[in-house]
């Protein structure tokens, strides 16, 4: 089978020992899920950058952002029964899940397409804020609307995974806009233009029991007005008839779901 696309020779054009750690104690683990565009005459890319401590022998240990935007690292004992790792994204202890690594958003740009450095002359790196974002902001797509630029990003925290919006018109100040879409949604694209006299934006529920994952659409006819979903997914979810589903269904409905 043909490849739909040309890869780059190059790749790939980052891995982790390309990212500076934010913190002297973190290590980069993982560079992924960047969002594109042009701006300045070059090509950046904002990547979610996904760290967490040095790993001690015997020792479990993550980060989260405190109630001051502080990065605070949490240590158990490997042994200790109340710790559950069996997924090597999360940590489950005395039955709270956190991650395993924290994600914040790293700014990067090249001349070539090809080779990406962080520039001196803008501001790098934006990192969670707030209670919606204690386990760190993550998969941002970024788009540009009448000289603007808005940031679709992934808020994850105790909470729950949600979409938060920013905006900027220089990429030196960052305008947050807060939660639009409320948990459990990720994956949130905005269109370029409006349709039809309102701005779109396809996301992704998921995580759920019911429902399964999906694309869906959210219309608005402003932007960075909240994007409340309205129009279905891309094909139905299979008929479900549990009671819990059942209320789903009434619920969507009333607000307006189909």
């Amino acid at each position: 089978m043909s490849d739909l696309a040309l890869r780059f020779p190059e790749n790939p054009i980052l891995t982790p020992a390309d990212i500076t750690p934010s913190q002297p104690d973190m290590k980069v683990e993982c560079v992924l899920n960047p969002g594109a565009f042009t701006f300045d005459n070059k090509t950046w890319l904002l990547l979610r950058v996904a760290e967490r401590p040095e790993q001690k022998p015997g020792k479990v240990s993550f980060p989260i952002l405190n109630e001051k935007d502080e990065f605070e690292i949490l240590e158990f004992s490997a042994d200790d029964p109340e710790l559950n790792t069996s997924d090597p994204r999360m940590v489950v202890y005395k039955g709270v899940t956190y991650l395993s690594t924290v994600s914040h958003l790293r700014l990067l740009c090249s001349e070539d397409k090809v080779h990406f450095h962080e520039p001196d002359s803008y501001p790098t790196r934006i990192f969670g804020k707030g209670s919606l974002e204690s386990f760190g902001i993550e998969d941002c797509r970024v788009v540009e609307i009448n000289k603007r630029f808005y940031l679709t990003y992934t808020e994850v925290s105790e909470n729950g995974v949600g979409v938060g919006l920013m905006h900027t018109d220089d990429w030196q100040t960052m305008h947050r806009e807060g939660m639009i879409l409320p948990p459990h949604n990720k994956d949130c694209a905005l269109f370029p233009e409006k349709v039809h006299g309102k701005y779109y934006c396809l996301h992704r529920p998921s995580g759920i029991d019911i429902g399964g994952n999906f694309i869906w659409i959210a219309s608005s006819t402003d932007v960075p007005a909240p994007l409340p979903a309205r129009t279905g997914r891309r094909r139905s979810a299979p008929a479900r008839t549990t009671r819990r589903a059942r209320r789903a269904r009434r619920w969507r409905r009333r607000a307006g779901l189909r």
